[in-house]
């Protein structure tokens, strides 16, 4: 509920136009960037995601927005014991809630590709929000929040995609030092061209986001201006190196219309007096609760009925279309609401359908076709039973009632 109430980020369409952002990554470089950053905070839209937002603001620097996409506990290490007033988070649903609870009132969304924050705010009369492109690293979301907000430029603090000589793989005031992950073995990395140095270390994982980002410089090189600034980096094919003391005096050389302290203070204001009322979302979660458990109870009578009757089970073709009509009033039960069924599809019973498909594939060839039936019928039914109730049980959850492990002995 908290995400449902935020504003969408097509909100924020245009309101930085012909901007520089500058958007601020953890590779080591950035230990060396950060006076940079702060000398650009007047001129420049300071971006920063999760992993360089502790180095920045203990280096004075408050940046305007900040990205985190991760549903993992580690995404809310980055904030930890420092201030989060003064900036706006721009985040998924799926990000982990205790970020979302840092910035509460402050935060800007984006949920096309979630098909249950999508149902919700169409049921809440909101619309379809903003598709931003996820490309398993945060940083890549900023090329389409750049051309949201109507940036022309990006200049990239940070983004090392590679290690240092010494093994370091992220600026030193992150939480990956506190963690004891600051460092990999260079031993292990194959060794690639860099932005200053002939060879730099590049991990597994930081290879695969070095082609990443060679794809988004084909894809956004033509509407962005894209600079990257990390002198001990990974040369991007696509996205040329400047020296951060040239790339950074170039902003003074900009001339604008508008002030941007003045524009972004306006955007803050706006983001934080919006509110959605809690009641239209508890209200649709329980219809959403009440169908789950419709399909779970429905379904999981249906498997035990299968289950308990056993061997010479439904011998008679009477017994066998009494199941069938009651494997027809699931289905029904199941269409009835088209976007509860688009949700219940995208959860868990996912997997337990790739379980159901497993264990048909290995049924003997000596079973009969009833008997074939019956199984397939049995295992259907577990699949939904067990993806609608593990969802029926988050959003009891959801609304305050209780824990998954509460939800189930009840």
């Amino acid at each position: 509920s908290r995400m449902l109430g935020c504003p969408d980020l097509r909100e924020l369409k245009g309101r930085f136009e012909g901007r520089t952002m500058v958007l601020v990554s953890a590779g080591p470089s950035l230990d060396e960037a950060l006076p940079f950053v702060k000398a650009a905070c007047e001129d420049a839209l300071v971006v920063a995601v999760n992993s360089s937002y502790r180095a920045l603001r203990n280096a004075g620097i408050a940046p305007h927005f900040v990205m985190a996409a991760d549903p993992y506990e580690h995404t809310a290490k980055g904030f930890e014991g420092v201030e989060t007033e003064g900036t706006i988070l721009v985040a998924p649903f799926i990000v982990y809630p205790k970020v979302s609870e840092l910035f509460e009132g402050r935060t800007v969304t984006w949920s096309e590709n979630n098909v249950l924050a999508t149902s919700f705010r169409e049921a809440l009369g909101l619309g379809v929000g903003s598709r931003v492109v996820e490309q398993g690293t945060v940083s890549a979301c900023g090329f389409d929040l750049a051309k949201v907000l109507g940036c022309r430029r990006i200049l990239m603090v940070g983004q090392d995609l590679a290690a240092r000589e010494d093994g370091q793989t992220h600026a030193t005031d992150s939480f990956y030092t506190g963690e004891g992950l600051n460092f990999t073995d260079v031993e292990a990395c194959r060794w690639m061209p860099g932005n200053t140095i002939e060879k730099v270390p590049v991990e597994s994982k930081l290879y695969v986001y070095l082609k990443t980002f060679e794809q988004l410089a084909g894809s956004y090189g033509e509407d962005l201006e894209l600079v990257n600034t990390s002198r001990l980096g990974a040369r991007i094919e696509g996205i040329p190196y400047e020296p951060a003391e040239a790339a950074f005096g170039r902003l003074g050389d900009e001339r604008y219309e508008w002030d941007l302290g003045e524009r972004f203070e306006e955007v803050f204001e706006d983001v934080s007096k919006r509110r959605v009322e809690s009641d239209p979302i508890r209200d649709e979660m329980k219809r959403l609760s009440a169908y789950l458990k419709g399909v779970s109870s429905t379904a999981l009578s249906i498997a035990l009925e299968i289950e308990i009757g056993g061997e010479g089970g439904f011998a008679e073709d009477s017994q066998l279309e009494e199941l069938r009509r009651k494997e027809r009033e699931l289905d029904g039960l199941v269409q009835s609401d088209p976007r509860f069924e688009g949700i219940l599809r995208e959860g868990q019973l996912k997997l337990e359908l790739a379980r159901f498909k497993k264990e048909m594939r290995a049924l003997g060839e000596d079973l009969s076709e009833r008997e074939r039936s019956l199984e397939r019928t049995k295992g259907l039914c577990w699949a939904l039973a067990e993806g609608a109730f593990r969802l029926y049980c988050d959003s009891r959850e959801g609304m305050g009632e209780g824990t998954h492990e509460e939800q189930a002995l009840r």
